[in-house]
């Protein structure tokens, strides 16, 4: 458990910091490892106090470190037996979040304050739970909000995550959960490594889980040698480069691994915290100098240069600083008895009798350290500001050739990451610097298999010849705004396609489920998005917005109707007409009659029936014969001219317009006509199986003329097996305007959805899919493809032209029959009343007739 290095600075002093740090990785050289580097920078920077004559209560300050094994009891046990055998008056570590967990309660209890210099989970920075700490370092949840960061710098919105089992794998689980879910991150997969077995604890094989996760993005958050392990997983089952990024938490050597093994890690990214001065802030860089100085002099072998001395190693020195100067505080203020510590027969029961003062020393310093500006708060157990990250990767250096960590981003605060350098870019697992990869998994070189289906305009089934974006099958080719689609993603996403018509005899709902079933990949068609099918599918993106029509013969004429020409005035106002006749014509009759020689010289019949003529004469605009000769009556004449000018314009409007509509009007006007049952519900076509089914099976009846296919809408119709059918608007109008000039829809859109391209839950291309979708539509080339097939050239011009011919040509006599016989009729009762009137002159003209006859004969 205990391992400590001898220095050759002596180290005799009894006031003394206890040093925990995690044990090497086996097999591996010493010098290459930050517990190394960060032990040894504790032990320089006690010298250099020594050296610049700190004292404490009279005395220097010595050291005992030891080594902790990853282990909470093995970390707590070792504090316990150093705190009761020794003067411990301060603890640099230990490295691990779950250790701080267990020895914080302690040092609480015993007054001796312990600051971290890796520990860096965020429970820890509750400084109710810890008072008794302190740490450097920035919590993880500061590396979630930096990770978070990088993912929108490259546009990623996704990965598989990979952490162990212990307290910084769970912690690290925590924050990123919450931190994602901030910036709609998504974790698709989640793997856990075992430390104590080294496996995974899924039984899947690590590719096959890989491989199958929508994501291409592999974050491992582990400590060093759980992530060494993890790599090795990865290299045995070949899902490092070119196939997947890694992002690490902590770097490996890159001496640990084999040359064929380091080829396949090139790409590899690693996010670790750093100091001050790696990102251009301020450092105390004469310290650090100072420092370097003592562990060259002491152990110059170690010493791996100062541009690679671990960041820990760095947090260590200003750890081990910030007890020096609070200790030094602290003897100010107290003098002699500073450091007193009452000793007892348990660990437990020992106490430094000064602790809670010096704790409160200790957020009262402030200093530039090694690693930046060192400060501390009333609030958290962390630093104030001070967090720094830089992003290396993995790289063949063009001089050496060799592999090793390069820095390319750097990030501070709140900051977004910027260039570490202007020398420096990162070279991604695909070998390319500019071509940041996809967080997805990519369809390229992928086999497709697509099903269609025949629906004008998405699917169009022709013959092979002249025909352009065509997919041919046994002398049979398929064109239309599906396949244009098609042609377009398999350019963008380089897959190969295996194109299968479906039979027109199977429901969209049966398609569906065959892509459920695994039948098919994908079915790119016009189906539509509804809540039911994606219990079962996904969808893509909508790749095209659509309504419901309803679709009917179109009028091939005009009924007669006899009463046409009274539509323009409802019942109840050709009453009220009919009413001012009569009320003006009481009036002329009484103004006139006794001043009027029209009205004196007849009776009083023939002058009431003198007046109605009058009135009525003047209502609708005619002269007559009939002078009225009072002012009343002049006056009363006068209000029907008025009501005359205005009654005819109003009428000769209404009149057009009624008439335009009864020549157009079809059986119904649209869905509202249908659900109030104007046409008997099994009159109506329905496909069954598709999304306009199950509408109406919802909104309208049970009942209905059931069809197989879109196509039987058309042909029912024209064969008169059903009045009306539901469908696509898209289709709709392509097929009216261009195979069945016959037919029209109406009425307004209703039931608004969108089509998707058809595919399997959770499959593995969907946000490929997806994302070149909205691609083609920000491009504008789905707008392209609509407007090629859903407003082409109507080749029904002709049936248009002639229902526009007949609306400006004159009223037709069909129309205006109703009035034709009504004026036969009245002049009919003209003559029949000519004949009342004129009976004995007609009588004289058939007996003079009668006369000659009878003498031709006698002659």
């Amino acid at each position: 458990m205990n391992c400590t290095i001898s220095w050759i600075e002596t180290n005799s002093s009894t006031i003394q910091l206890l040093g925990l740090f995690p044990k090497d990785l086996k097999n591996v050289s010493k010098f290459d490892l930050w517990s190394n580097h960060s032990r040894s920078l504790f032990k320089a920077a006690i010298i250099l106090a020594n050296r610049s004559n700190f004292t404490f209560g009279g005395h220097h300050l010595g050291w005992h470190e030891s080594t902790t094994e990853n282990d909470v009891m093995s970390a707590l046990s070792c504090a316990c037996e150093k705190v009761l055998t020794s003067h411990i008056v301060g603890i640099v570590g230990p490295a691990y979040s779950n250790e701080v967990r267990f020895i914080s309660p302690f040092a609480y209890r015993t007054g001796i304050p312990i600051v971290g210099y890796a520990a860096t989970n965020p429970d820890l920075s509750d400084l109710t739970s810890n008072e008794a700490f302190y740490r450097l370092p920035p919590s993880d949840r500061v590396a979630a909000f930096a990770i978070a960061k990088l993912f929108q710098n490259f546009n990623w919105s996704s990965c598989t995550l990979i952490i162990e089992n212990d307290d910084y794998g769970y912690g690290g689980l925590k924050v990123l959960q919450e931190e994602f879910s901030r910036t709609s991150i998504k974790i698709k997969n989640r793997l856990i490594f075992d430390r104590t077995t080294q496996r995974f604890a899924s039984k899947k094989h690590l590719s096959e889980t890989l491989l199958g996760s929508p994501s291409r993005i592999i974050l491992v958050w582990a400590n060093q040698n759980t992530t060494y392990c993890i790599l090795k997983y990865a290299l045995d089952a070949d899902v490092t480069s070119p196939y997947f990024v890694w992002l690490l938490t902590n770097n490996v050597p890159m001496n640990l691994f084999t040359d064929q093994e380091q080829r396949k890690l090139i790409g590899i990214l690693t996010i670790e915290p750093v100091v001050a001065s790696v990102v251009g802030a301020s450092s105390n860089k004469e310290l650090l100098d100072k420092a370097y100085l003592i562990w060259q002099e002491n152990d110059n072998l170690t010493f791996p240069g100062e541009m690679d001395v671990s960041s820990y190693a760095l947090f260590t020195f200003d750890a081990t600083w910030t007890l020096i100067l609070a200790l030094q505080e602290l003897c100010n203020i107290t003098n002699d008895i500073c450091l007193k510590i009452v000793h007892n027969s348990s660990c437990f029961n020992v106490q430094l009798v000064n602790g809670t003062l010096l704790r409160s020393i200790i957020r009262q310093t402030t200093f530039l350290g090694v690693t930046g500006h060192v400060q501390f708060s009333n609030e958290t157990t962390d630093r104030i500001n001070g967090a720094y990250y830089i992003l290396k990767n993995v790289q063949s250096l063009k001089k050496t050739k060799i592999r090793d960590y390069v820095p390319v981003l750097k990030w501070c605060s709140d900051e977004n990451w910027t260039n570490h350098s202007n020398l420096t870019s990162i070279m991604w697992p695909n070998q390319q610097s500019t071509h940041i990869p996809d967080d997805h998994a990519l369809m390229a070189g992928k086999k497709l298999r697509i099903a269609v289906i025949e629906s004008p305009p998405f699917i169009i089934v022709k013959n092979s010849s002249s025909l352009h974006h065509s997919n041919r099958t046994n002398s049979v080719s398929y064109v239309g705004y599906s396949m244009d689609l098609i042609e377009h993603l398999r350019h963008t996403m380089n897959f190969h396609s295996d194109i299968t018509l479906i039979s027109s005899d199977i429901s969209y709902d049966e398609i569906v489920r065959a892509v459920a079933n695994e039948t098919f990949d994908v079915v790119i068609a016009d189906v539509t998005i509804t809540a039911r099918r994606t219990q079962i599918v996904d969808f893509s993106t909508s790749i095209h917005e659509n309504v419901v029509r309803v679709v009917v013969r179109a009028t091939s004429g005009t009924k007669v109707d006899f009463f046409s020409y009274f539509r323009p005035f409802s019942f109840t106002l050709w009453l009220a007409l009919t009413g001012v006749v009569l009320y003006a014509a009481i009036l002329l009759f009484i103004f006139e009659r006794s001043q009027n020689k029209q009205l004196k010289a007849r009776s009083l019949t023939d002058s009431a029936a003198m007046s109605v003529y009058y009135s009525t004469s003047s209502l609708v605009g005619l002269s007559s014969d009939f002078i009225a000769t009072t002012p009343a009556a002049r006056l009363l004449t006068i209000s029907l001219w008025i009501i005359c000018t205005i009654l005819i314009a109003t009428y000769t409007a209404n009149l057009s317009s009624f008439l335009v509509v009864e020549r157009s009007m079809p059986i119904i006007s649209g869905i509202d006509d249908i659900k109030n049952a104007k046409i008997p519900f099994d009159r109506i076509g329905i496909v069954e199986g598709s999304a306009s089914h199950e509408y109406y099976l919802n909104n309208i009846s049970l009942i209905y003329y059931p069809l197989k296919s879109s196509k039987e809408i058309y042909t029912h119709l024209q064969l008169g097996l059903i009045d009306a059918g539901l469908w696509d608007n898209a289709s709709i109008e392509y097929e009216t305007s261009i195979n069945y000039c016959d037919l029209m829809p109406v009425g307004r859109g209703f039931a608004r959805s969108s089509f998707g391209i058809v595919v399997k839950k959770n499959w593995l291309y969907k946000e490929d899919l997806d994302v070149n979708i909205l691609n083609l539509s920000e491009s504008g080339i789905i707008e392209q493809l609509s407007a090629t097939w859903f407003q082409q050239k109507k080749k029904c011009q002709k049936r248009d032209d002639g229902l526009i011919k007949s609306l400006d040509n004159s009223v037709t006599i069909e129309i205006m029959s109703g009035l034709l016989i009504t004026f036969l009729l009245i002049s009919f009762v003209s003559v029949l009343l000519h004949i009342c009137y004129q009976r004995e002159k007609i009588k004289m003209i058939f007996k003079n007739i009668k006369v000659k006859m009878t003498f031709m004969k006698c002659s």
